[in-house]
């Protein structure tokens, strides 16, 4: 008898051109039966499908003064051009990092769970947890890994390849996970670290793990963005796939006293097979005190 895992492959087969110009994608589609309680037989069935994906070309533009750049190069030994070429190519990353995340974040909305029901609100005031009369920060701590835990066992039932094995928050958040007794920091032997300086990939950084899954703190999320968005992803597997070209094109030209660099690549960003499955999303609600105090205040003037 076979054992089960959920290592089984769904993306049959990707078939790119020489340029990567288009990729076409080869998947299973799998449909499951209805949850009855029923004792008919259940049966599956599947789908070969395909999809094609056009890449699309960025394009980032630069423009050096000769003045700062002969300056930089007599006193210092700096070539202006390529810092512009590798400052560039961080400004493409990073595009390609928010495009991602806005597909991650997107999937994980359908699903979205706001408030789930039997937890009350975890409370923060601008000093840290709230010990008042409501909860303690070790209720505080348990709730929030509870929301964790939810959240990551609602993609194990609904994707049926098990639970999420990754969770996206922004730093506020990122930085209360860190602080539970849970949480177990990224080591500094791998690759997040080179010769001491830490290094962002992407706009995004990993910053350890917590109930099995990896925590990474989105930079693109803004302070008042409080979801935790939740996901399984594994090779072979229905996804956010980003398609890119890996060559950069690069030239120049001059413009009266500048010059100006430019960098070109190709990419795109786009879904494969059923994915909304495997991502989810909790949105976290902090009573801070002055939001108490802001609705004492409306039930006062009703």
């Amino acid at each position: 008898m076979r054992k089960k895992d959920y290592d089984y492959r769904d993306i049959v087969n990707c078939i790119v051109t020489d340029r990567i110009e288009k990729c076409e994608f080869h998947y299973l589609d799998w449909v499951y039966p209805e949850n009855n309680n029923s004792n008919e037989i259940k049966e599956l069935s599947v789908k070969l499908n395909s999809k094609e994906v056009y890449l699309e070309e960025q394009k980032i533009l630069l423009a050096i003064p000769d003045a700062i750049s002969d300056s930089l190069n007599d006193d210092f030994g700096i070539v202006m051009e390529e810092e512009a070429y590798m400052k560039m190519n961080d400004e493409i990353h990073r595009i390609k990092s928010k495009m991602i995340f806005e597909r991650i974040g997107n999937a994980a909305s359908i699903s979205r769970k706001k408030n789930i029901k039997g937890f009350k609100k975890i409370m923060f005031n601008a000093f840290g947890y709230d010990p008042g009369e409501y909860i303690s920060s070790i209720n505080t701590e348990q709730k929030l890994v509870a929301k964790i835990l939810k959240g990551s066992n609602i993609i194990a039932q609904k994707g049926r390849r098990g639970p999420a094995n990754f969770v996206i928050v922004n730093q506020e958040i990122g930085s209360i996970i860190q602080d539970s007794k849970y949480f177990n920091f990224d080591s500094f032997s791998d690759n997040t670290y080179d010769s001491g300086v830490r290094k962002r990939i992407m706009g995004i950084e990993k910053i350890g793990d917590i109930c099995g899954l990896t925590v990474y703190i989105n930079l693109n999320m803004g302070g008042n963005d409080n979801r935790m968005i939740f996901g399984a992803k594994s090779l072979d597997s229905p996804g956010i796939y980003l398609v890119e070209n890996p060559e950069y094109i690069e030239s120049k030209e001059i413009q009266g006293y500048c010059t100006v660099c430019s960098l070109i690549n190709y990419f795109t960003v786009t879904e494969v097979g059923n994915f909304e499955n495997l991502y989810y999303e909790i949105i976290l609600e902090f009573d801070m005190w002055y939001t108490k105090i802001w609705k004492k205040f409306k039930k006062f003037i009703k």
